[in-house]
Order: C-alpha cells, then sequence, then structure tokens
C-alpha cells in the first residue's frame, strides 16, 4: 500500500512523468495510470486492493434450481447426482441443471459424503522372485482361456511350460478346469 501512495504522490505533482515513474516502481504503464484515475475519484481509499469478482453471472444456476436439488436430496439423501437428475426433470421440466451442475451444487452444501475404501483382498506386495539358471529347473502349469468348440462344447486348454527356455512341453484340451 506504502508504494501505491508514494507513487501516486509523486505522479500528481506538476510535470511528472508517470511512464518514467512507472518503470521506476517495476509497474506497467496502465496500472500507473489505474492507480491514478482511482486517487483522482476516491482518494487514499481507492488505492485499497479491490476485489476482482464479477458483479454478476449470468449463467449462475438459479437459487429455485438449488433449493429444489437440496430437497430432493433431502427426500433421498442416499442418491446421487445421476438419479437426482431424473427426479428434478419430472419437477421442472426444461430448467432440469446437467449431473456436474447437481455434483457441484452437492459438494458445496456439504451434502456429499467419503466412501470409504475398501480394503484390498490380497495383501501380496510383489511377486515372487523366482531365480531360474537352466531349463527344466521350473515348469508352469496354466489353464490358457477357455473358447466353445465348434459343437457349443466349453474347450480350456492346459499347458506345461518350461520357465527358462519357455518351451511348450504339453498342450492338452480338457472339458472344464475341474477334471483330473
Amino acid at each position: 500500500m506504502s508504494l501505491r501512495i508514494e507513487f501516486v504522490e509523486k505522479a500528481s505533482k506538476a510535470g511528472a512523468n508517470v511512464s518514467a515513474l512507472s518503470r521506476e516502481y517495476g509497474i506497467s504503464r496502465e496500472t500507473g495510470h489505474k492507480w491514478l484515475q482511482r486517487f483522482r475519484e476516491l482518494g487514499y481509499e481507492g488505492l485499497e486492493e479491490q476485489s476482482r469478482r464479477p458483479s454478476s453471472s449470468p449463467l449462475a444456476t438459479a437459487e429455485d434450481v438449488v433449493a429444489a436439488v437440496l430437497a430432493a436430496r433431502e427426500s433421498h439423501p442416499s442418491w446421487g447426482p445421476k438419479k437426482l437428475v431424473h427426479v428434478l426433470q419430472r419437477k421442472l421440466k426444461g430448467d432440469t441443471p446437467s449431473r456436474a451442475t447437481v455434483a457441484r451444487i452437492l459438494k458445496r452444501f456439504g451434502q456429499v459424503r467419503r466412501r470409504k475404501r475398501r480394503a484390498p483382498k490380497t495383501v501380496l506386495d510383489r511377486a515372487p522372485d523366482m531365480v531360474v539358471k537352466s531349463p527344466n529347473d521350473v515348469w508352469s502349469v496354466d489353464f490358457k482361456g477357455w473358447w466353445l468348440a465348434g459343437d457349443g462344447s466349453r474347450s480350456e486348454p492346459l499347458t506345461v511350460r518350461d520357465v527358462c527356455s519357455r518351451f511348450v512341453l504339453s498342450a492338452k484340451l480338457l472339458a472344464g478346469t475341474t477334471v483330473e
């Protein structure tokens, strides 16, 4: 604030060069002229920081729509924006807000509860280390996914593979995963 007062007092003197003073104070010429204009109109109070918030928001959601959203949430406390929009469409017809707008309204008025995170089903941090030095050290046995055969029966391919060489030792088609 003292910087503005000092600038305006120097710039208000007769014969003062606003451009040179602006460079000296590290501000743009436009800002210097804006400060001078406010000082001439409002005095020292005009030099205080002013809000940049717009005076109106023409695209803001109407109060009656916000009230309808909150009323719908009150009658259905566990419903989210997707379901609430369908309820609001019956009431408001063409003035129905979008799902994102309903979500913003609910969040603004503290109507959104955080869900508890489910604990992971397994606590396996990483895959087990398997050191394979030569062929036939470790074999893997795995079902590779099923498909329907030409006669409509289910086919399950079972493979036995050498982990080191990746050589498929055996591949058999089975009727299911529970056969011996």
